[in-house]
């Protein structure tokens, strides 16, 4: 959705989103970090070609400065498509930003997971620290 107000927000967000899933795995350089770009767009259609381009601009500039060159993706540019009724129906256009690199020990990864610390399971603990009290956001 961000990509319905700007394409170069739109870029810049999909990388900082890849950037803060890569953050937990330990890397071996960052220099090894590699990106997969994933092209949808409603290209052919009026304005969507020129909004695809400022993306792309705005993601080069982003990965120029953290040194993260693109080596691979997909694209699917032909994202709308005519109702029964004839009428458009478009797809807001979106990148999304895979990074990945070299793992030297993948059990040094963060995971959203629950794990036992322990072999023996009556030693593992799991807490509940409610911060709001009764009330809710």
């Amino acid at each position: 959705i961000k990509g319905l107000l700007s394409g170069a927000a739109n870029a810049r967000m999909s990388v900082g989103e890849a950037i803060t899933n890569i953050v937990w795995a330990k890397c071996t350089d960052l220099g090894d970090i590699k990106a997969e770009g994933n092209w949808m767009w409603a290209s052919k259609l009026p304005g969507e070609g020129a909004l695809m381009y400022d993306t792309a601009l705005a993601l080069r500039e982003v990965m120029c400065i953290l040194g993260v060159g693109i080596d691979g993706g997909k694209d699917s540019l032909s994202m709308s498509a005519r109702t029964d009724d004839g009428e458009l129906c478009k797809s807001p256009g979106e990148i999304t930003i895979s990074l990945y690199c070299g793992c030297p020990d993948v059990t040094l990864t963060v995971t959203p997971d629950l794990k036992r610390p322990t072999p023996t399971p009556n030693e593992a603990s799991l807490f509940l620290v409610q911060i709001a009290g009764t009330e809710r956001a």
